[in-house]
């Protein structure tokens, strides 16, 4: 499948950056002690890894399932990413969202979503109302965990998505919900 364009190599750092902090600051919001951390299995997917979520959204997660070394099941949550649709949003808008800010707010979206996800707060395979109510909710959380972080370009993403609706599409690709 062609996409219009992936990340290049330095967006493709600036992502791993963002990922970094959303980790951390997922982690400190929700008061994860480093050793409990790796009980929160997940892992970050481009567009140019595999394949992402449905056109048009920024990213979403997907719940997979591995047989580590003792053959016991264990969930891992796979933060999909759109590149194609973050940088397609990108360069559409005029009011000065710039690619990292807005990198860290969906990765620490998705990060909210997953720490729910693999802690119980939260169920994967909700029904579509309780989906829209989640949604709701992690982008009142998401507001919070990065409301610490004093940035006027991450005010800038804040505000601009603070009003923006969860959209919501078919169940394919196992993905509870859509960015």
């Amino acid at each position: 499948m062609a996409f219009d364009r992936t990340f290049n190599v330095a967006e493709r750092r600036e992502v791993d950056r963002a990922f970094e902090v959303a980790e951390a600051r997922a982690a400190e919001f929700y008061r994860i002690p480093g050793r409990e951390w790796s009980l929160f299995l997940h892992d970050l997917q481009t567009l140019r890894e595999g394949p992402g979520p449905h056109p048009g959204a920024f990213a979403d997660v997907v719940k997979l399932e591995s047989t580590g070394t003792d053959t016991r099941p264990r969930e891992i949550y796979r933060i999909r990413v759109r590149d194609d649709a973050i940088l397609s949003a990108l360069s559409s808008r005029r009011d000065g969202i710039q690619f990292f800010p807005l990198m860290l707010y969906v990765l620490t979206h998705e990060m909210v979503h997953v720490v729910r996800f693999a802690s119980g707060l939260a169920a994967f395979d909700a029904e579509e109302a309780a989906r829209e109510s989640e949604e709701q909710r992690v982008h009142r959380v998401t507001r919070q965990v990065l409301s610490c972080v004093d940035d006027e370009p991450l005010r800038r993403v804040i505000e601009a998505y603070r009003s923006a609706p969860a959209t919501f599409g078919p169940r394919g690709g196992r993905s509870p919900k859509y960015a």
